[in-house]
């Protein structure tokens, strides 16, 4: 059972299940077996898009290889997830774009030249702060972390840690 504004750690040896269990609260593998419940019905997604339909949110745990587009700049990157939130009869709305994404690296502190730098000139720990700022754009309520600071200094940890403990107090 899991309630707003409360942080759920899943722990378990390499090899465990953990990154699968998340995978398939996220519509990435489909379930063998169980179920899962939100808001007092059952779900069981067949993808990450129906995942994200319904609210909910993932940080992969490989940011390189799950997570960003590493040729592609941070506005990209932060966005790709919500373009349809720009483009009305073929308008794009380029304001509202480069609000979310002046937000984000803001709120995230997240260091870049600009938002078109490209993420891959990004250090680990910066390059994570995208991946979180990419997932929070959705606006999602459920955020679904896997392993979300492995590779980072304590620095970096501790700056994750702290957007995990504001968005808990978010009710996230």
């Amino acid at each position: 059972d899991l309630r707003k504004g409360e942080i759920l750690g899943v722990s378990g040896l390499v090899g465990a299940g953990r990154s699968e269990t998340v995978e398939c609260l996220f519509g990435i593998r489909r379930k063998v077996r169980g179920t899962v419940r939100f808001k007092g019905r059952e779900v069981d997604f067949r993808n990450p898009r129906e995942a994200m339909a319904n609210g909910f949110g993932m940080v992969p745990e490989s940011r390189k290889e799950q997570g960003l587009f590493l040729q592609s700049g941070v506005r990209f990157n932060t966005t790709i997830n919500v373009v349809p939130r720009f483009l009305k009869h073929f308008i794009w709305n380029r304001q509202a774009e480069e609000g979310i994404v002046e937000g984000k690296i803001n709120d995230m502190h997240i260091r870049v030249t600009g938002p078109e730098q490209v993420v891959g000139k990004l250090s680990g720990g910066n390059q994570q702060k995208v991946v979180l700022a990419k997932m929070l754009a959705t606006n999602s309520s459920v955020l679904i972390f896997d392993e979300p600071t492995s590779g980072l200094d304590y620095k970096n940890m501790e700056s994750v840690a702290g957007i995990l403990r504001a968005l808990s107090k978010r009710g996230k």
